[in-house]
């Protein structure tokens, strides 16, 4: 199709903005390669979903174990990566479309703003040598006056076959039977993740969960076999999405991601239910539907079918560490969360500003500590983690609110 040269030219003559701000750079072409998706340029005040069918021409088979991806913080309302099902590499032509297609796909990974997704030591998604990615970016112009650039940078990180004991999965389940009525009260809908025979046991390492913008909460359960939930395994609104740590409320810009280490077993003939509330205060009633004034109730899981080979699940980013420490989240607002993936008797963290200072010290009673950063100031501070007989780590941490 021939493109808006209007629109384009009105960007370019100075009435724009850009999704991106700053682009990552690429990594060495030994250890993978980048992808520049678009810039494609949305009116003001419009949104677009675009899939894109990408050729990768890979020389060989790989292994894929870290994704990068810089869609910006501000116009984005979600990417994700499919890969073509083995044999239906040809189904669409190249080019935008607004078609889905997704009869023959399979996801790889979603993301709603820029992240890294570090995959556990010894997993990694496999791509045989034909495989072709379908692209899929959901841009929002919330400008009233700009020309929005838009464009998505991906980075994947490539091994050689052989190296992952494990394979990495990745489904995406949804519930498209939601109405939610205008009428300012909370409407909560659940539905299984569950077909009889439908998988073997496996091993989730990821949680996530994705709405529009009256979704209020989002959990996720354990499916027992008699079809009852059992135990809660996510919480939207909770810090990490993880139920037992601290309450901050649901953001549905910003969901958290919750990981597991080890690996959380579902057992055959279980599953899981997943359960979203919602309140609309617009002026209409909304159901199950693509654009930002419709809604959505979806979750997210990473698996693999087996945990053969691996050892604690720590990140590729970690394994040549002796002592590993997780952050997160980093940039942080009013609570943070260090986990110690070794806990010693004797450990503890301090905190200091960028003059120096100690802002707090807190000893590890257990292998995490939730610290309350609410009376922090914004800004960097560096954090030490220390034993009574050596140092275990350090780092930067970024304490930032909108």
């Amino acid at each position: 199709d021939v493109v808006d040269t209007a629109l384009i030219n009105d960007y370019y003559a100075g009435n724009g903005v850009d999704a991106i701000t700053g682009i990552i750079a690429p990594m060495d072409p030994a250890d993978g390669y980048q992808i520049h998706l678009g810039p494609f340029f949305l009116p003001p005040s419009s949104e677009i979903e675009y899939y894109s069918r990408y050729d990768l021409d890979l020389p060989n088979a790989f292994e894929i174990n870290r994704f990068e991806l810089n869609l910006g913080p501000t116009y984005s309302h979600h990417f994700i990566l499919f890969k073509y099902q083995d044999g239906y590499e040809n189904v669409t032509s190249n080019g935008f479309r607004l078609d889905a297609a997704h009869t023959y796909n399979e996801m790889v990974a979603v993301v709603q703003s820029s992240d890294t997704i570090n995959l556990p030591n010894k997993t990694a998604f496999f791509w045989p040598q034909t495989t072709v990615l379908d692209l899929n970016t959901h841009m929002i112009n919330y400008s009233t006056t700009k020309v929005l650039k838009a464009e998505v940078y991906i980075n994947i990180y490539t091994q050689t076959t052989g190296i992952a004991k494990q394979i990495m999965y990745t489904d995406l389940v949804a519930n498209t039977s939601i109405s939610i009525p205008n009428d300012g009260n909370t409407h909560t809908f659940d539905k299984p993740v569950y077909t009889a025979g439908d998988f073997d046991e496996f091993f989730v390492w990821q949680l996530s969960s994705h709405t529009h913008k009256y979704g209020t909460d989002y959990d996720i359960y354990k499916r027992n076999g008699d079809g009852s939930k059992g135990g809660k395994l996510f919480d939207a609104s909770h810090l990490g999405g993880d139920p037992n740590l601290a309450f901050i409320g649901y953001d549905y810009q910003e969901p958290p991601v919750l990981e597991f280490y080890p690996f959380f077993p579902i057992v055959p003939d279980a599953g899981f239910i997943h359960e979203a509330s919602f309140v609309n205060t617009g002026p209409v009633p909304v159901a199950w539907g693509a654009t930002s004034a419709d809604e959505m109730m979806v979750m997210l899981y990473m698996y693999v079918e087996d945990t053969a080979g691996l050892t604690s699940g720590i990140k590729n980013i970690d394994i040549d560490k002796e002592e590993a420490v997780l952050v997160y989240p980093n940039p942080a607002s009013d609570h943070v969360l260090f986990q110690v993936t070794h806990f010693r008797q004797g450990q503890f963290l301090i905190l200091y500003d960028l003059l120096g200072r100690e802002v707090i010290m807190r000893r590890f009673d257990s292998n995490t500590i939730l610290l309350e950063t609410g009376k922090l100031e914004d800004g960097i501070y560096i954090y030490k983690i220390l034993s009574e007989d050596s140092f275990v780590d350090s780092g930067k941490l970024v304490i930032h609110r909108n």
